[in-house]
């Protein structure tokens, strides 16, 4: 192209040169079956190595993390959930009482591996709704799959961001699906499946179909940390802080508030 238009201005034999010059195969991964490609040559190729890497690493606008100095214990919750995303080949369903910490574990989960994934979704379902709305309507993420505006039909939406998960190439990705009820139920084998994709779960409810992950109250020497975490006055005594914490079962939330 340089040499077509600009052949007035430069040398004969600098252009010849420059025609004659082959450039470097590979220029887009190895997909043009050539010996070379010259300088001029007509390269077409497929659109979507074009676009790879186009997506934004969060899918959803909102992807709360906490890191793990913000909370107090959990550890040995933290790297068995690590193992079991890595070996199971199944979506988890982090599972316990109100506000014994399954959204907080999420969270740090998804700060600590932050750079362990490609891709990272996180849909909360909210008390007065319902999974496949909450799903479909997450800020920012069918904007940011492509989904076409013109779908208003839930199911359509849904559908059609599904495929668009399962046809990403990039893996591993983390899809947090946050106090979740049985109205996902329906869904359930439609959604990404490993190893491409982490599928983690918090609910108060034990849904069929999910590989349960129980979490329990916090031990007692965790719980008296919790308590001093917040408590800062010295008007307690160790032995009143335990008495409390244990009054209240080690009730995460409870402890905090």
């Amino acid at each position: 192209q340089i040499v077509r238009d600009q052949h007035d201005k430069i040398p004969s034999l600098f252009s010849t040169l420059l025609q004659g010059l082959a450039a470097q195969k590979n220029i887009v991964g190895g997909s043009i079956n050539a010996q070379a490609v010259r300088i001029g040559d007509e390269v077409h190729y497929h659109l979507h190595l074009a676009e790879k890497g186009a997506l934004p690493k969060k899918l959803t606008l909102d992807i709360p993390t906490l890191a793990p100095d913000a909370i107090v214990g959990r550890d040995a919750e933290l790297k068995n959930l690590r193992q079991l995303l890595l070996s199971r080949r199944e979506a988890l369903l982090l599972n316990g009482l109100g506000g014994i910490g399954k959204t907080t574990l999420a969270q740090v989960y998804t700060h600590i591996h932050w750079d362990d994934y490609q891709h990272i979704a996180w849909i909360t379902q909210t008390p007065e709704s319902n999974f496949l709305l909450d799903f479909v309507s997450a800020e920012g993420f069918r904007q940011n799959l492509g989904i076409s505006a013109e779908l208003t039909d839930p199911n359509d939406i849904f559908t059609a961001i599904i495929q668009k998960l399962n046809a990403l190439p990039d893996q591993p990705n983390l899809l947090i699906l946050d106090n979740v009820d049985e109205s996902i139920e329906p869904f359930r084998t439609h959604l990404p499946s490993p190893p491409n994709w982490h599928i983690l779960l918090t609910s108060r409810e034990e849904i069929n179909g999910f590989t349960p992950v129980p979490l329990d109250f916090l031990n007692p020497g965790d719980a008296f940390l919790l308590f001093k975490k917040h408590y800062t006055l010295p008007g307690l005594s160790d032995d009143q802080i335990n008495s409390l914490v244990s009054a209240v079962d080690y009730h995460t939330l409870t402890i905090e508030i």
